[in-house]
């Protein structure tokens, strides 16, 4: 038999060795078994479940209760506000110049357009529903002659809300001067600061002491009996060239604003009452430029009277050589004091354009 030949073992080629070396391994760090919950018993998970349920239900039944009570007030509270209730019309801090019955004309004045009720049936009352009524009130005030500024209109209910009040803060013009017509002497307008024509049946015409106590009247019969009384001391100003427009208009002439502009100064000086009226017929020199544009007279009741030539008003520019208007008067105050205080009468003519005045006798 032919022998088997003896197996040889292969020889393998040898490995090539990496040349970039491994970073040794960090030894595992061993791993910590925690141990396994054990679960919430079922009845304890069903407790939990039912509490937090029953939480949610009370906490959405509170913010339902409440928003629902919210609404309600507010509902109350519209549909109290929409009532037409009867609210009074009270003028506060008026002065004590402006007459009870001017004060009533105010009020009947505001009241009228938006009275609803038989204005017979209750004295100075108006209901009206609506929650612009202080705005709509205000604006009406604010369209009445004798209403210089409006500064507040509020309105307040009383504790059943029945009845409420809308109260009116205002300031309140007062006539300065009284012009006369010049074609027609018994066309009388009463104008105040800012040429507002006031209705003249509701301007004061008398004054009555009682003591201290001053009170305004519109007709000598108001008077209480048994007290002073006199006319209410105004001055007239005569000449204006144009024709006094309806009462609640402003009068823009220049004329009457110049007279109103003397009054005032004449009013600043403590013997204020000798001086009866003012002339604007040469006013601008539209009669003769070398006259006096502006004079005033001096005079009490029937006694002899003194005319004084103011001159006029100098250039608000300047570059005139008018004397200013605290001079001339600081010249009248010198001679006024010489004699003691009376100025009516004291001399036929002063001419105060000149430093110092020349007077006649």
């Amino acid at each position: 038999m032919a022998k088997a030949k003896p197996k040889t073992k292969s020889k393998s080629k040898p490995k090539a060795k990496s040349k970039s070396k491994s970073k040794p391994k960090r030894p595992a760090s061993p791993i910590r078994k925690t141990p396994k919950q054990s679960a919430p018993p079922s009845e304890f998970r069903k407790a939990l479940v039912r509490a937090v349920v029953f939480v949610l239900i009370v906490a959405a039944v509170g913010a339902g209760a409440y928003y629902a009570a919210r609404v309600m007030e507010r509902s109350v509270a519209d549909r109290r506000e929409a009532e037409a209730i009867p609210y009074t019309i009270e003028l506060l801090d008026v002065p004590t110049c402006i007459p009870e019955d001017t004060q009533s004309a105010i009020k009947r004045f505001v009241i009228e357009p938006f009275y609803i009720q038989d204005r017979s049936s209750v004295r100075y009352i108006v209901r009206y529903p609506d929650k612009a009524l202080c705005a709509k009130v205000h604006a009406q005030v604010a369209k009445n002659p004798w209403v210089a500024k409006v500064h507040e209109v509020k309105r307040e209910r009383d504790a059943d809300g029945r009845y409420g009040r809308v109260l009116v803060k205002a300031d309140y013009r007062w006539p300065r001067v009284l012009v006369i017509d010049g074609s027609d002497s018994t066309r009388k307008s009463y104008i105040a600061d800012d040429g507002m024509v006031l209705p003249s049946h509701q301007v004061p015409k008398w004054v009555s002491w009682s003591g201290k106590t001053e009170r305004y009247h519109i007709d000598v019969s108001q008077a209480p009996g048994g007290v002073a009384r006199t006319p209410m001391q105004i001055i007239k100003v005569q000449g204006v060239s144009t024709h006094a427009p309806p009462a609640g208009t402003l009068w823009t002439a220049p004329d009457l604003h110049a007279a109103i502009r003397l009054t005032k100064l004449l009013h600043s000086r403590p013997y204020h009452e000798q001086f009866s009226t003012i002339d604007v017929t040469n006013y601008s020199g539209r009669l003769a430029k070398t006259r006096s544009h502006l004079q005033f007279i001096a005079q009490q009741g029937q006694s002899s009277k003194t005319t004084l030539a103011f001159g006029r008003f100098p250039h608000p520019d300047g570059g005139d050589f008018e004397l200013s208007p605290a001079r001339k008067m600081e010249n009248l105050d010198r001679l006024v004091s010489l004699w003691d205080g009376h100025l009516a009468g004291a001399c036929r003519t002063i001419d105060l354009q000149f430093d110092p005045p020349r007077r006649k006798d």
